[in-house]
């Protein structure tokens, strides 16, 4: 992980979801094998749900991925979803985006890096 990314997310999250610290939410990073790093501590919170997940299994991936292009979320399970240095590795990144959309719940925030 670069560096860079890791700030990204630190300030997208100190921004859009510094005021939801009470509440409970579902968070899901996209791409989330850790070879160098990871998004997972800035989402420790007792009352969030993060889930890793990625096309192997590995450090940090909760769920794994049979298609790269289907994630293995329910339509509008998401209350956020993280995704860095991803969308570099995938042929088609935009079927990838229009499922992330789908998993997002209205309202919720998609974070990509």
């Amino acid at each position: 992980m670069h560096i860079s990314s890791y700030q990204h997310v630190q300030d997208l999250t100190q921004r859009y979801l510094a005021n939801m610290a009470g509440q409970q939410l579902n968070i899901f990073d996209i791409g989330s094998y850790d070879v160098n790093g990871s998004y997972k501590d800035l989402f420790l919170n007792n009352q969030w749900q993060y889930t890793g997940i990625d096309m192997r299994e590995g450090p940090n991936v909760d769920k794994v991925m049979s298609n790269p292009y289907i994630l293995p979320i329910n339509t509008h399970q998401a209350d956020v979803l993280v995704s860095g240095q991803a969308f570099e590795h995938i042929e088609y990144f935009w079927l990838s985006w229009l499922d992330m959309v789908r998993a997002t719940k209205p309202g919720g925030y998609i974070f990509l890096i």
